[in-house]
């Protein structure tokens, strides 16, 4: 005996080395998909994320503070180039050129996008969109600028179009506007305007493409909420529709039983409709009190009621948080940060935020490589417009990171300060956290020390008074004399 299905053949069962690709009939069949990951999402389904993805950037708090947290907290108020070649003197007269003359108008927009404000936007499109373009460009006079390109702007008119049928490119593999040669490697992208005569293949020596990739074959970024974009969708549906409850409950103040149904013939709201030909009464309005008045027919007696106002529920609430922590558990972020830091206590904050720390040392390496290599591009025109002078070691640029995310800072430093006494923290370590250089720390250490012994001369030419070195700055307020200096006044005395 055998079972079988509705048509009465048998059903056979096979057992699989691996049980998920075993298939019975209380699993249903799964269509398999297997191939590159640009095939599998093809150019319709990119601009559907994409779309759906700016429009929840755009009106659901959750995936925009997550988005905009790890932005800040990656980009916060550093970025200064740092030259790290040999010749420091020209170092930095580089590193003021690139703070002070290129970075304020590095844009072509203007100064509202200065170098920074830009790499703010870049990490919001990595997350929002998936990717963005940069391109290596110029001003009439040839000073060094770029041109940024969202995710829309880079794409193809034609998605059926495999190849590229004209112009420097002709032949060459298109797939969602990347133009990639035999190997895979991407040569040019394409780049849409306004209308189709205004499309234009820029090559990728001048443009910088940016991205997160999750596949080896991936062409194109893709937002990082995919995971969870229906989701999300779902849950601004429910909460739309749950407002509009709570606004037809919020506008019915009391509620009136009687026997007629209706509000007394003497209330002045009711403009009785005029007798028809028929003997039939026309419409009757009534001008309620904001709304605040509902008349119902009781089946006995008259009273007054207040409306039960109960929504959203407590499972409601728990939905929105299911679909919450479905987004920030793809996101590579902390749900705590974003939504519920009240969830954070002892353990799991340091557990939280060591994920963080992640995240944001991530979006950092994957933006450092693109902004040096802009960076050494306006080095570079620099230097060709006179404005630098040579040096081999043009392209040898790094920068600095904003502070190190802390939730204790106290109990933070007070280890920094342990692991430094015993050698197993070095001050270069130490102020890198920090936002800065260990030799920009030194030298405005050094300059503080200067200022002061400058002061102290011309302070004691204007007295007639000597003022001890020590008493420039003490560390505690009876401070010892040093060695050397107790040796000399006893020997005085």
């Amino acid at each position: 005996m055998s079972l079988v299905d509705q048509y009465g053949r048998a059903i056979s069962v096979q057992h699989k080395f691996a049980r998920a690709a075993n298939r019975t009939p209380q699993r249903p069949y799964t269509p398999v998909k297997i191939g590159d990951i640009d095939d599998l999402i093809n150019a319709y389904d990119h601009r559907t994320l994409l779309s759906a993805s700016r429009k929840l950037f755009a009106n659901m708090g959750l995936p925009r503070g997550a988005i905009i947290q790890k932005a800040n907290y990656s980009i916060g108020r550093a970025w200064d180039a740092k030259f790290i070649g040999k010749d420091r003197k020209w170092g930095e007269q580089a590193e003021e050129w690139l703070r002070f003359q290129f970075y304020p108008v590095s844009d072509v927009r203007g100064n509202m996008h200065d170098f920074k404000t830009n790499l703010h936007i870049d990490s919001v499109s990595i997350d929002r969109d998936g990717d963005f373009g940069v391109l290596l460009t110029e001003s009439e006079s040839g000073f060094p600028q770029f041109q940024r390109f969202g995710a829309h702007r880079i794409g193809q008119r034609d998605d059926q179009k495999q190849t590229v049928d004209k112009g420097t490119y002709k032949g060459l593999k298109i797939k969602n506007g990347v133009i990639s040669n035999r190997f895979g490697r991407p040569v040019a992208y394409r780049i849409l305007g306004e209308e189709e005569d205004k499309d234009q293949d820029l090559s990728a020596r001048d443009f910088i493409h940016v991205f997160n990739p999750y596949w080896y074959e991936q062409g194109r970024g893709l937002p990082a909420g995919i995971h969870a974009i229906d989701k999300l969708l779902t849950s601004e549906r429910s909460e739309e529709w749950e407002e509009m409850a709570m606004l037809m409950v919020s506008s019915i103040g009391l509620i009136e039983y009687n026997e007629s149904g209706f509000a007394d013939d003497d209330n002045a709201s009711i403009i009785r409709g005029s007798v028809q030909s028929d003997g039939t009464e026309g419409i009757t309005t009534q001008t309620y009190e904001g709304g605040s008045v509902r008349h119902f027919k009781a089946n006995s007696g008259s009273r007054l009621e207040s409306i039960k106002h109960d929504r959203p529920g407590d499972l409601w609430e728990k939905f929105q948080d299911r679909m919450a922590r479905h987004y920030i558990a793809g996101f590579d972020w902390s749900y705590a940060f974003a939504w519920k830091p009240e969830s954070l206590t002892g353990v799991s904050q340091r557990v939280e935020l060591e994920k963080v720390r992640l995240a944001i040392q991530d979006r950092q390496d994957l933006l450092k490589g693109p902004a040096k290599r802009m960076v050494s591009y306006a080095i570079a025109k620099a230097i060709k417009l006179g404005q630098l002078p040579k040096n081999d070691d043009w392209y040898k640029w790094d920068f600095n990171m904003p502070s190190k995310l802390s939730i204790d800072a106290g109990r933070d430093s007070k280890a920094k300060i342990d692991e430094y006494k015993i050698g197993a923290k070095n001050m270069t370590e130490w102020c890198n956290e920090n936002g800065v250089s260990y030799e920009s720390h030194i030298r405005e250490r050094m300059r503080e020390i200067a200022l002061k012994k400058q002061i102290k001369r011309e302070v004691e030419a204007e007295t007639g008074e000597l003022i001890d070195d020590r008493e420039i700055q003490m560390l505690t307020p009876n401070e010892p004399m040093q060695p050397s200096q107790a040796i000399e006044e006893t020997q005085e005395a």
